[in-house]
């Protein structure tokens, strides 16, 4: 309970928005209601259901976690050029999504590791200051949030 993340159920917060901003093309009115929503559609799946997306999650976590270890979901700063302190929600998102796309390829993600890491790095030195930090949370940031990591994992493992 003398965890702030914890103490405020923010643990259970991700991991909605993991299921939740796979469907994120019908984000709307915040991402509030949007996790509200999913969480409404969730009361009907069936055990089933929940055992697959439990696979799924545990199976994205842990690709992520062998692929950016201590650096997970820590953005990396171009103007220090060093990842920053602390995990970010915005790319926790893009990172979780992005990746589950690939378990059919964990195995060469695995191998890309160093790689990926490099070229997340520039992938922050690329895009907008603020993409992946959260700075816009419209549906469209967050859809391209999303599409440019994927993106920089698809050129990296091919």
């Amino acid at each position: 309970m003398e965890n702030a993340l914890y103490e405020k159920m923010e643990d259970v917060e991700l991991v909605l928005r993991f299921f939740a901003l796979r469907h994120a093309d019908h984000y709307s009115g915040g991402m509030q209601p949007f996790l509200d929503l999913y969480m409404r559609k969730a009361v009907t799946f069936t055990q089933t259901d929940l055992e697959v997306l439990e696979r799924e999650f545990t199976e994205t976590l842990n690709l992520n976690a062998e692929v950016y270890g201590e650096l997970l979901f820590r953005p990396f700063d171009p103007e220090a050029n060093e990842w920053i302190g602390k995990a970010q929600k915005a790319f926790y998102d893009a990172v979780m999504v992005g990746m589950s796309a690939f378990l059919d390829r964990a195995q060469r993600v695995k191998e890309k590791a160093v790689d990926i890491r490099n070229a997340t790095a520039q992938m922050f030195r690329d895009e907008e200051q603020g993409a992946f930090t959260g700075r816009g949370n419209t549906k469209e940031d967050i859809r391209n949030r999303i599409r440019l990591f994927q993106e920089m994992v698809e050129r990296t493992i091919a």
